[in-house]
């Protein structure tokens, strides 16, 4: 029979359950010495277990979340956008967003970055603290409520929670930073249940009742932006609500007796989780986030068997690692486990067999008169209800297995641990007389618990040792070789990151961002082999697309690779990369107009991200654009005064309008910054046209010892030290480059100059002449060397090597005078005024031809 009673929590309160009986207050005053040691041994495990995480950095989705965060920066954006924007910073409206909404985690990160912006130790030591507070919390929710009627509650909530606190599945959310999600979440989800049972068992006035509600309500909903499976407190609540409920007609036989607070307690609860729900939902903006068959391949298969097999054996799973965490990894996608496709598969013996066991634990608490019912009941439902929604039973995820899911989780686990080696020392000492067989066996899994969580700690150091631990680890997983190569290929050892990518695509042949990865380490065809392999297995690969036509422009095949530039920018129009590029190859192909349009379109895109700016701005100068490439360049030096890169170029910019002087400045602040070759390569241009030549000559030798096979800087050299005369530096740097064209042309140059040796300007000027790869470096070597020719009076092979001159650049005035010259000096002078005429032709008002050609007229009038 069903009663309902109109009972509030009080003195006077009837058993809800023969263990659940009234509880004493929790004050302040009832913090016993046991208590504080228990806290202060419990931080000592903490710190034991990690204090060597305060070494590692910021690595892995840690980089997507805290550094490129903006979010994160109190200077870049205001607080509102942490309640409109997801995990990473995007807009929750965006279709490309991870729909993660987390704005309390995201918050943390914040003060953490106003405090000490990036430096990784402060963040890891919060979590550390983070995760000490848990396990206090957790602590004290095994002694009040777990153990509340136990002999040795002390002890064995103790064990618990110590068994909580080196656990090693956990360092992926305590070392990990990114992990913290996890931590903060299970952090408000004990306060909330711990205000719901004080709500229900703790004596106080209605307005206290309703109090300690709204506060299971506040830090519920907390626990929920810290990350979403938090809500699923509310489900514990309402659970245990129920058990209560059951367990007081179950013992003493009683009709079912419901009480105005217990109704309340559950509208409430329900309430406000459908309203959370709902709310959650709506930031969806009517999209779900978008998952790969990379991502979670059972989600995506077509058979329901294998899909019901495969998530049966991950829940095998996933407690397994709970029970026996020697095989820890970052990441378990893509190969780690393979789909159960069929009932044959061995591996559903373990599922059943787990199966089972858990249908028998969770019937105990069921049973009539079952002995410690209670604990065996919040252990199942700690453990079970937090990891529902990572199940897939009721949303795709995105992850097939993620250990820092089971943070929560843990919880339950540790209960039952505990409450198992209980029952077991009191099974051996009753039997055997062999007492405290449960606390050795206790200590030995926490010995072996803290040393394996000591030694996972590093792998998270920096990005290197974590991708390599994939890769150790689990090197039949296709994503753990492909970030691996991707750390590999970001460091320059191109030859191993190709290795791992080809490891990456023999596992999954279709990885498709593998083979665009590995094109851009190789050349010619089977760089483009790849990048069309990367297309075929996904038609909206538009880094791919981007990629090829890169390829494309480098093969000479521009309108080929304007094509694809614009499929890239067709797939996803927010592809600042493909927009630059375009606008650079349309320069190049002098429309200027259309690349100023899709410049405008870029930095309307990302107007505060001072890349995209400056690269904007360097087509812009390209284009000729000069003004709006100094106001964008000035735009990102606001954004990021130590922008190097956006000074040289604004540097530049101002040197073409002759403002020398603050174009010095710039030139001299960026290579404070970042010393590049390039810079200094600008800097003794500009020293070189203002007649500083010493100085520019001492930068030129900077900018070479950094880059000694650049060319163009060996020739810039190479004209600074002839304009100074240094005979001696190019006849060194011969030495190192013996087929450079440019150093002996000028050191023939310098030769002609102080008329000495020309015999040996002779020998540099015929070589320049044989190793002239262009006709201009041909047009100069000829005009050099007819040039010594004539000055050693060998005036025949002058002529011809003019003539040669002459037939690369026709409409070289300079060179038919010379010819003129040469025959004016033979006395031919019929050829002579046939040369000047014809330079006459090209440049009629050249005063040298004129005079030639006066005296020509003189001597022929003479010989007349």
């Amino acid at each position: 029979m069903l009663m309902l009673m109109e009972v509030w929590p009080s003195s006077s309160t009837p058993f809800v359950a023969a263990s659940m009986q009234q509880k004493k207050p929790f004050h302040c005053k009832s913090i016993t010495s046991s208590l504080k040691v228990s806290c202060f041994s419990l931080a000592a495990l903490c710190l034991v277990s990690y204090w060597n995480s305060l070494s590692c950095g910021l690595v892995h989705d840690d980089i997507f979340s805290i550094v490129e965060n903006g979010d994160v920066r109190p200077g870049d954006t205001p607080l509102s956008n942490l309640l409109r924007n997801d995990f990473w910073g995007k807009p929750m409206s965006d279709p490309t967003s991870h729909k993660s909404y987390r704005p309390l985690t995201t918050l943390s990160f914040r003060l953490n970055y106003w405090l000490h912006e990036l430096d990784p130790v402060g963040y890891h030591a919060v979590n550390m603290l983070l995760h000490y507070l848990c396990t206090v919390l957790f602590y004290w929710l095994a002694r009040s409520v777990v153990l509340s009627n136990t002999i040795n509650k002390e002890s064995y909530s103790f064990m618990m929670s110590a068994l909580f606190a080196v656990h090693p599945i956990h360092t992926e959310a305590v070392t990990g930073v990114v992990g913290r999600a996890d931590v903060l979440s299970c952090l408000f989800f004990l306060l909330s249940f711990l205000c719901y049972y004080y709500s229900i068992h703790e004596k106080s006035s209605k307005l206290m009742f309703f109090i300690k509600l709204i506060c299971c309500l506040i830090f519920g909903c907390c626990s929920m932006f810290s990350k979403e499976h938090g809500i699923t407190v509310f489900g514990i609540c309402i659970l245990y609500e129920l058990y209560s409920l059951l367990q007081s007609r179950t013992r003493f036989g009683s009709s079912l007796t419901i009480s105005h607070s217990a109704i309340i307690r559950t509208l409430v609860l329900t309430i406000g989780t459908v309203l959370l729900i709902a709310f959650r939902l709506s930031m969806l903006s009517g999209m779900l986030p978008q998952f790969s068959s990379y991502d979670n391949p059972a989600s995506f298969s077509d058979s329901l068997l294998t899909k019901l097999l495969t998530y049966s054996y991950l829940c095998y799973f996933n407690a397994q690692l709970l029970v026996y965490p020697s095989i820890l990894s970052y990441d378990w996608q893509m190969g780690s486990i393979p789909l159960v496709e069929s009932l044959g598969d061995i591996r559903n013996i373990s599922t059943c067999v787990f199966i089972l066991y858990l249908t028998g634990l969770a019937s105990l608490p069921l049973r009539k008169f079952a002995k410690d019912s209670d604990v065996i009941f919040l252990g199942l439902i700690l453990m079970v209800v937090p990891f529902v929604p990572a199940s897939n039973l009721f949303i795709r995820v995105g992850f097939v297995v993620a250990e820092r899911i089971l943070y929560i989780p843990s919880l339950g686990y540790c209960v039952l641990v505990v409450h198992g080696l209980k029952i077991l020392g009191n099974t051996i000492s009753l039997r055997y007389h062999i007492k405290s067989i449960d606390k050795i066996l206790f200590l030995v899994i926490i010995i072996t618990y803290i040393l394996r969580t000591v030694d996972r700690n590093p792998v998270w150091k920096t990005r290197e040792s974590l991708f390599r631990s994939g890769v150790e680890t689990l090197p039949h997983n296709s994503k753990a070789h492909y970030n691996y190569a991707n750390y590999l290929k970001d460091t320059g050892q191109t030859d191993s990151a190709v290795h791992h990518y080809r490891e990456a695509i023999k596992l999954t042949e279709d990885h498709s961002s593998a083979h665009n990865n590995m094109a851009t380490l190789l050349n010619g065809p089977e760089a483009l082999y790849h990048l069309n392999e990367a297309i075929r297995h996904n038609r909206r690969h538009f880094k791919a697309f981007f990629n090829l036509a890169n390829e494309m422009w480098n093969l000479g095949n521009k309108e080929k690779a304007e094509e694809l530039y614009k499929e890239s920018i067709k797939i996803n129009p927010n592809y600042t990369d493909a927009l630059i590029k375009l606008s650079s190859l349309l320069v190049s192909l002098g429309r200027n107009d259309e690349a100023i349009l899709f410049v405008s379109q870029s930095v309307k895109l990302k107007d505060n991200e001072p890349d995209v700016l400056h690269n904007s701005a360097a087509v812009l100068m390209m284009a000729g654009n000069v003004s709006w490439s100094i106001s964008l360049w000035r735009k990102v030096l606001s954004l990021n005064p130590t922008h190097s890169e956006a000074m040289a170029g604004l540097a530049r910019a101002l040197r073409s309008l002759g403002e020398n002087n603050e174009a010095e400045e710039l030139f001299k602040r960026s290579l404070l910054i970042a010393p590049k070759a390039s810079v200094y390569q600008s800097l003794a241009g500009l020293y070189y046209n203002t007649g500083r030549w010493r100085e520019s000559h001492s930068l030129f030798k900077k900018a070479l010892d950094m880059e000694p096979d650049n060319t163009d800087i060996l020739c810039s050299y190479a004209q600074v030290s002839n304009s100074l005369e240094e005979k001696e530096v190019l006849e060194r740097l011969i030495l190192v480059h013996p087929d450079s064209f440019c150093l002996y042309i000028n050191i023939a140059g310098i030769f002609v100059k102080q008329k000495l040796e020309l015999h040996q300007a002779l020998t540099y000027s015929l070589k320049a002449t044989q190793i002239a790869a262009t006709d201009k470096e041909r047009y100069d070597a000829y005009n050099l060397h007819g040039t010594i020719l004539k000055d050693t009076q060998n005036l025949s092979d002058s002529a011809k090597n003019f003539e040669k001159a002459a037939a690369i650049f026709p409409d070289a005035v300079g060179t038919w005078i010379n010819l003129g010259a040469i025959m004016h000096l033979l006395g031919d002078y019929r050829k002579a005024e046939v040369f000047y005429r014809k330079a006459q032709s090209l440049d009629p008002q050249n005063t040298i031809v004129l005079g030639n050609l006066k005296k020509l007229q003189s001597l022929q009038a003479k010989k007349h």
